[in-house]
This record gives structure tokens, C-alpha cells and sequence, in this order.
């Protein structure tokens, strides 16, 4: 099982680098493992004293495939008990499983929509907390529309510059919360928020919600993103290229502010007319800073 071997290429192809289950080891002390294959019903303990020789396989052929994992007792990192049984410290989320949802459902949102939109992939995942459940699969995934935007590097073959290109994954939500989320994504997970140059942050008509993700091969080849996909390895502010960083984030961003005027304006056509109104309100009330607020 690719289980047993470490950066496992088993999954490369969907982004996987098989250190996933090393990060549960920094947040829990004991995770249990449950995999029905279709051949045969797996089950061990991962923990710190994990070895080959605990896992347990049985005969189970069968058309029925599942894997459950269950996560148990969390780490001092995040909670740290004091011996007569009282809690020191304690870094945990709040145990609200509609909000742990959302939040996988935000960190994975690009990986389940091209699984679901590209290739066709089955995905049920049943999320248990005590006797409460929430479930995500492939209805569930917010749909997403795309702008394409095209990029050179010519600093790492200069005879003949690769052309990436960036994907800007796009919705909108009627939903009356004002709430966006705007990341740049590699291997179809979240990374980081965009930064202030390009993060929309204003209200929307009927405070529509909005959501940007960019994604693009770029972000996703080796070395630009850390193990844990939570933060890129360069700066996203240095705007100086370089052969490990042909592309800086700030030249990204010049492109792609274009492209969410465009989008902005093409479901809100009255944004210009409003904007505009607002300039000129301000104008006529300081008109000795008319050309700054131009």
C-alpha cells in the first residue's frame, strides 16, 4: 500500500505528495484507519509508534469502497492538559462542524471542482463529530466559472521563454453576507490570501458574496509551494525576478486586476455609473483635490 512509503508518487497527478498524514501527527496523538479497497478491509493505528507490522488486512472483495479516518486526542501543540486533569492552554477550533466544513470545503473548493468538472471523480466525503454529520460531495461544491490570462518567463530560457498560463476561477454568491475569499491556489488547494494590491475587499450590490481563486502549473511546479500547501517559498511581495521566481506575484497581479474589472462589470454593468457618481459627489464637495481623486 502507498501508504507505507513517504512522498509516495501513487496520486501525483492530483497534487498529492504523500506527507499529508504527518501533519495529523503534529495536531493528534492517534489517528485509526479504516479502508475498504474493494479486495481486502484494512485497519491500523497511526501514531508516533506506528509500524508495518500493525496493520491488519482481511479478505473483503467486494464492490463497496470507503475509507474512514478518525482523528483522537490532540497534541500539546494545541492543548496542553495540566496533571491534575485542567486545561493550560488550549489552541483548538471551536467544535462547530458546519464551520469545519466550510472551511475544508474553502481550502479544497478548487481541487473537488476540477475533480468534479475535469475528470468525472465520485466524491462523498462524511464529515462525524460526536453524533452530529456533515457531508460534502459533488453537488455540494460551489460551481465556478474561469478567465485565462497568459504570463512569460523569460528569465529561465531566454531563447525560448515558457508562456504559463493562469487560471482565475470566479463565482458569485446571492447570499447577503459580503463575505469574499481570494487566494492564490497550486495543486489544487488554497495557499494565501491575495495580497492587499489585488484583494477586493468592497461591498457588492445586495452585498453579494465573491469568490477568486487563481490557479496556473506555475504555482504548481516543484519547489514553489511548501509541504504543508499553506505558504509559497518566495516572497509574495518581491517584485525582483529571479531564476527560482521568474514570475513574481506583484507582475501576476498587474494582469490579473484587469481581468477582475472585467468580471466585476460584466455582472454589475452599473459599477462604472457608480463609481463615477461618487467621484464627482467628492469632487464637488473638495475640488482642491480633484485631480488626486481623479
Amino acid at each position: 500500500m502507498s501508504f507505507n512509503n513517504f512522498m509516495s508518487d501513487l496520486k501525483e497527478e492530483l497534487g498529492c505528495k504523500g506527507v499529508g498524514r504527518f501533519t495529523w501527527l503534529k495536531v493528534f496523538e492517534n489517528i485509526h484507519i479504516e479502508s475498504f479497497t474493494g479486495i481486502e478491509r484494512v485497519e491500523f493505528d497511526f501514531n508516533t509508534k506506528f509500524s508495518l507490522n500493525k496493520i491488519k488486512t482481511k479478505s473483503y472483495p467486494s464492490s463497496f469502497k470507503e475509507t474512514k479516518v478518525s482523528f483522537a486526542t490532540p497534541t500539546d501543540l494545541y492543548c496542553k492538559m495540566l496533571k491534575s486533569g485542567k486545561i493550560k492552554s488550549d489552541k483548538r477550533e471551536n467544535a462547530d462542524l458546519e464551520v469545519i466544513k466550510h472551511k475544508i470545503e474553502d481550502y479544497l473548493q478548487i481541487k473537488l471542482f476540477l475533480l468534479h468538472e475535469k475528470q468525472d471523480y465520485k466524491f462523498n466525503i462524511k464529515l462525524n463529530l460526536d453524533n452530529k454529520s456533515e457531508l460534502i460531495n459533488n453537488e455540494s461544491i460551489k460551481k465556478l466559472d474561469k478567465k485565462i490570462f497568459q504570463i512569460k518567463d523569460d528569465i529561465t530560457n531566454e531563447l525560448s521563454p515558457k508562456v504559463y498560463d493562469f487560471i482565475l476561477y470566479y463565482a458569485f454568491d446571492e447570499d447577503g453576507k459580503g463575505t469574499h475569499n481570494q487566494y492564490y491556489c497550486a495543486h489544487g488547494r488554497t495557499v494565501t490570501p491575495f495580497t492587499k494590491t489585488v484583494f477586493f475587499n468592497n461591498n457588492l450590490p445586495n452585498n453579494d458574496s465573491l469568490t477568486l481563486l487563481l490557479t496556473s502549473e506555475y504555482f504548481d511546479e516543484a519547489g514553489r509551494v511548501n509541504n504543508e500547501r499553506n505558504e509559497f517559498n518566495f516572497s509574495i511581495n518581491d517584485n525582483n525576478k529571479s531564476l527560482t521566481n521568474p514570475i513574481p506575484i506583484p507582475i501576476i497581479n498587474e494582469k490579473m486586476k484587469g481581468i477582475i474589472d472585467e468580471i466585476l462589470l460584466a455582472k454589475y454593468p452599473d459599477l462604472d455609473k457608480d463609481n463615477d457618481a461618487i467621484v464627482n459627489s467628492i469632487k464637488e464637495d473638495y475640488p482642491y483635490l480633484a485631480k488626486y481623486i481623479k
